[in-house]
């Protein structure tokens, strides 16, 4: 009996899998499997999974669809992530799409695909205000994302100092009012962005008609697809963005295309493509084999599944693949619970994804194995971390700086000290411990940089030092 118990369960978990790749398009790797069964038991009623499923085959629950989508996608998220493609964006991307709809009259249109709660579309148009300002262009963002109910929070554009962590004061004050302890985007901003719930890899020819963009964002979502959803978004991807436009991907992501469809720009770590020019006409082609073979893009398989290991966790948390680095990193600590580096990764995604209360469960255990200097230190840091983002400063700062005291090397601690003195206007603290932060970053290990460095890598976060550092100059 008990065999056969397994055997259904594993069998439901496999139907649940194929269900998530249909419907929404995203990709669930066979380790994954445990992970899907506890979410169905959690979702269905003792002895009705199968009837659960059914619910979910036959599209009957729009409701419980979206919250399988907000469990299954990432939607953590902050304002001017992964900073140097924004600044490549302003410097080198804006100035060229900006003289093209001078010259031809027109406005300038942009896509944000996997938009989650808002930050990425609202940062972009924090962009264009400044740089369409002098052209007179006028400019419109069209933000879409799999979760309705991440959508909601992005409409109502108000957010929290966890969400503009890397985001200059001076900026702050430029384009947000502070209301009841929270950020809320200027009005003038949050029209020009327009919202709306859409799957990139579901056909609507009516929707992704060729040359609407001029650019588009696109980042960390095509990690994440199955592969024939994946075809089908990239195909989507080259029908949408103007000859001549830009499409920017997550670091890890490429289009894989024929030449003359698009070309990567910059540098090879800079994650942005042009639609080139010269490339075929697709209005002018029938619908049909002949069109989807002009924009075909070849997906390709990841090579990371084979391996399982602890290295792939951190491999996975480098792509910003944070739910599923956590989802091996817990089934690799059922083997050995007491791999420090493990549980400190598992406790720091968590805080990441902003499961707090799981982190401090997990931060308590990792606090009592904590046996070097090193890794005491990281655990203050980690347990720290959860309090300021619970408002609790006080024990914040004291976190902080016994973290600081165990290991005088660890440069996280004092940037993050520097930004609670900034907040809370004390100059001469932030000056110091940025400082202090800017001195050691450029020799701090690379994974404690991957761990506690907010999606930021070490160029991102000296420049954020620095830009602090003169700011408060002035």
């Amino acid at each position: 009996m008990m065999h056969q118990t397994v055997e259904a369960s594993q069998r439901q978990g496999m139907r649940f899998q194929a269900w998530i790749a249909s419907a929404l398009g995203l990709r669930m790797e066979e380790w994954q499997l445990p992970r899907l069964s506890q979410l169905l038991d959690s979702r269905a009623a003792p002895g009705e999974v199968e009837s659960y499923l059914e619910s979910l085959e036959r599209g009957e629950d729009a409701a419980e669809l979206d919250m399988l989508c907000a469990e299954l996608t990432l939607g953590e998220s902050y304002f001017f992530r992964h900073g140097r493609q924004f600044e490549l964006l302003r410097s080198e991307v804006l100035p060229s799409l900006i003289a093209k709809c001078v010259e031809s009259g027109r406005g300038l249109r942009v896509l944000s695909m996997g938009c989650a709660t808002g930050e990425e579309p609202y940062s972009l148009a924090i962009l264009l205000a400044d740089a369409c300002r002098e052209s007179g262009i006028g400019w419109q963002i069209e933000a879409q994302d799999l979760c309705a109910r991440r959508l909601q929070q992005a409409r109502a554009g108000r957010y929290g100092d966890w969400s503009l962590r890397a985001t200059p004061g001076a900026m702050r004050r430029q384009w947000f009012t502070r209301q009841d302890g929270h950020y809320e985007i200027l009005p003038e901003l949050r029209e020009r962005v327009r919202f709306s719930s859409r799957n990139l890899s579901q056909a609507d020819p009516d929707h992704w008609r060729e040359a609407d963009f001029d650019l588009v964002f696109c980042r960390n979502v095509l990690g994440s697809l199955e592969p024939a959803a994946l075809e089908r978004s990239l195909n989507h991807l080259a029908l949408a963005v103007r000859s001549g436009g830009y499409v920017f991907l997550g670091n890890t992501e490429t289009l894989r295309s024929r030449a003359e469809t698009f070309a990567p720009r910059g540098n090879v770590d800079s994650g942005y493509y042009e639609r080139l020019p010269g490339s075929a006409s697709l209005a002018s082609l029938p619908r049909g084999a002949n069109r989807a073979q002009a924009t075909r893009l070849t997906p390709t398989r990841s090579p990371l599944w084979p391996r399982t290991g602890r290295d792939t966790v951190f491999e996975l948390w480098r792509q910003e693949r944070l739910g599923q680095a956590l989802h091996l990193a817990d089934s690799l600590m059922v083997r050995d619970r007491s791999d420090t580096e493990l549980l400190l990764a598992q406790t720091m995604l968590l805080i990441r994804l902003q499961r707090l209360h799981e982190a401090q469960r997990l931060g308590v255990r990792l606090l009592a194995l904590a046996t070097t200097p090193a890794m005491g230190a990281a655990a203050r840091h980690a347990k720290a971390l959860g309090h300021e983002m619970r408002g609790e400063l006080a024990e914040a700062e004291q976190g902080y700086r016994h973290a600081a005291r165990l290991d005088p090397e660890f440069a996280m601690p004092h940037l993050r000290l520097a930004l609670m003195a900034r907040r809370q206007q004390d100059s001469a603290t932030a000056q110091h411990e940025m400082r202090r932060a800017h001195e050691l970053l450029t020799h701090e290990d690379e994974r404690r940089l991957l761990i506690f460095g907010d999606g930021c890598d070490r160029r991102e976060l000296l420049e954020h030092c620095r830009g602090e550092m003169l700011e408060e100059l002035v």
